[in-house]
């Protein structure tokens, strides 16, 4: 019988093991800049990562799932040009209401840090301000990651707990 008990407690230490570290990873992942960001690193055009495009596809994302159909770019003047799905409020039912090709405005501000269990801090986020007609204003938050010594711009692909993200980097000047 102690043998039996043994064995149990072993394979209820075994399950709760990846249990902990997957719980841990989710919550203490860190995709944000700590560092000031100043406008002149943004300027230019991003374009977005081929995982990214593979997330989409496998997202169920149907249209629109080219490289080439995603870009954004950052004037100095603050206006912008966003061809991308709006990733985190996707909507399977009709996915040309959520691409945009679209003219706007952008700035440097902050948003809500939204992984793990506090909502309440603030981040350094890219804010993209679409009006896709007269009626409607549509506000984008990216993110901002530093790997490596370069910027990413991020926001989720639907589920924030599923931590899949679209990811933007600045191409290099030919």
């Amino acid at each position: 019988m102690k043998k039996y008990l043994n064995y149990i407690n072993l394979l209820a230490l075994l399950l709760a093991i990846p249990l902990f570290l997957l719980g841990d990873q989710k919550n203490s992942q860190n995709r944000f800049v700590e560092r000031p960001v100043e406008n002149s690193e943004i300027i230019g055009t991003w374009v977005p990562t081929q995982l990214s495009i593979e997330k989409l596809i496998s997202e169920k994302f149907k249209i629109f799932t080219k490289w080439s159909d995603h870009k954004i770019i950052f004037y100095e003047d603050g206006k912008c040009l966003y061809q991308s799905y709006y990733t985190y409020n996707f909507s399977y039912k009709d996915e040309k209401k959520n691409y945009f090709n679209l003219n706007g405005t952008w700035r440097l501000g902050t948003a809500l840090k939204i992984i793990g269990d506090d909502w309440s801090q603030q981040v350094s986020a890219i804010k993209i301000i679409l009006n896709p007609d007269k009626q409607t204003s549509c506000l984008l938050d990216f993110y901002l990651y530093e790997k490596n010594g370069k910027l990413i711009l991020w926001q989720f692909i639907g589920d924030p707990n599923k931590m899949n993200y679209f990811e933007f980097i600045k191409e290099s000047v030919k």
